[in-house]
């Protein structure tokens, strides 16, 4: 009657972009995903931006005059009509 395994209370992309976060803290995380693993090791690109940055705010300005993307169809209702 022992422990037969331990679970992680985060996920091992949630300790990455903690670790980037830490690094480079005057930047921010925009996005993160999984890239590769092998029987050890797992590898996560988490995407950084800084928020002072003049392209990021005009980036982020074209973004809230832009109009927003149409909603997403299921698949089911898109079999359904044909």
């Amino acid at each position: 009657m022992g422990v037969s395994k331990f679970t992680r209370s985060i996920s091992l992309q949630r300790i990455a972009e903690k670790r980037a976060n830490r690094k480079y803290v005057n930047l921010t995380i925009l996005d993160s995903y999984y890239l590769y693993s092998d029987g050890i090791h797992h590898w996560y690109e988490v995407i950084l931006a800084d928020r002072s940055h003049p392209a990021l705010a005009e980036w982020s300005k074209e973004r809230i005059h832009r109009a927003p993307s149409p909603p997403k169809v299921a698949v089911e209702k898109v079999a359904e009509t044909r």
